[in-house]
């Protein structure tokens, strides 16, 4: 009876961080690693997307600077006894320009892995469990020995009701786009009103997920300070989906030719529209179009003083995707 009570109380808070994880620039090593559940059976999912953006100019006068983004996340779970349970996971992030006289041209990398595992449960209606990580984040990968950052979580959450629940969390993350040096404490509420709406708020965090329509589901997602997520999808059949994004991100990284705890920001807001297929049960493609502006890199020690460097562009690209659940 206890195992089962358990194993509700974690999908429960799960609904939270399902909702919320796939807007995180850290997911698959947050919060979302250790509650977010699993498919029955799945032992391992990853998604993998490459931008490529070519002849842009840049602020400093630089033309045709050429772009490719990375963007990957995966986790892996050591049993499928449970929805949730121990499991590592990792994300990468690169963004390499490439221009001879633009003034940022080396490959920017962030990578981070995590293990995490729901630990116990206290009383009947919430549990407690906890993550542990490090990553690199800087030019090429690991060249930069001040790019190596730690990740830690402690996490408690449970169930209100059928349809609501909440979670507390302190979050600590080296690399974070703000406060980078301190721990970072955060609650999360989550309630869905009917089968067609649900809404998340917390600490820095609000959100919505509508299904107006059969096959139709529009999401929206902000985290202070970044990341702004907006979705929308349509899916045609059980294989083809047609949907559109718009996004605001930050990424920081280390760098040699900045002083002290100074850091690298790259800036960006992308729009755009494509097409899914579900080639089979496991594996995804998508192919999207966009528009990549605002595009800038920064420099400071966060989110709070950043000091521009250099601008690019703005100017059309090209988004290969891929999505695998083993």
């Amino acid at each position: 009876m206890m195992e089962g009570n358990r194993l509700h109380i974690h999908i429960g808070v799960a609904v939270i961080l399902a909702a919320i994880s796939a807007t995180l620039a850290r997911a698959q090593t947050d919060e979302s690693l250790v509650a977010q559940p699993w498919q029955k059976g799945q032992t391992f999912e990853s998604s993998s997307d490459v931008r490529l953006i070519q002849g842009a100019w840049s602020s400093t006068g630089e033309g045709n600077v050429g772009m490719a983004e990375v963007e990957s996340t995966g986790r892996y779970r050591f049993t499928t006894d449970h929805p949730i349970g121990p499991a590592v996971g990792y994300q990468y992030n690169l963004v390499w320009p490439h221009g001879d006289r633009f003034p940022v041209n080396r490959a920017l990398t962030d990578v981070s892995f995590a293990a995490g595992s729901p630990l116990g449960q206290i009383g009947q209606h919430s549990f407690w469990g906890a993550l542990v990580g490090a990553g690199y984040a800087g030019e090429d990968t690991f060249a930069n020995g001040n790019g190596t950052y730690a990740k830690a979580s402690l996490i408690t959450g449970g169930q209100l009701d059928q349809n609501s629940g909440w979670l507390l969390f302190i979050h600590y993350d080296g690399n974070g786009l703000i406060y980078p040096d301190v721990p970072d404490p955060g609650f999360v509420f989550n309630s869905k009103l009917g089968d067609n709406f649900e809404y998340v708020l917390g600490s820095g965090i609000v959100g919505a997920t509508w299904k107006p329509l059969p096959g139709l589901r529009l999401d929206a997602y902000y985290q202070y300070p970044m990341p702004l997520n907006v979705n929308v999808q349509y899916a045609l059949d059980q294989q083809w989906t047609l949907f559109g994004a718009y996004t605001i991100r930050q990424l920081a990284f280390h760098s040699e030719a900045l002083p002290g705890n100074q850091r690298l920001i790259y800036a960006e807001e992308r729009a755009e529209g494509g097409l899914r297929w579900q080639v089979a049960k496991a594996v995804h493609l998508s192919l999207a179009g966009g528009y990549a502006f605002g595009r800038q890199f920064r420099r400071g020690f966060d989110y709070r003083n950043e000091v521009p460097i250099a601008g690019l562009s703005d100017e059309p690209y090209i988004r290969f995707g891929v999505t695998l659940l083993f």
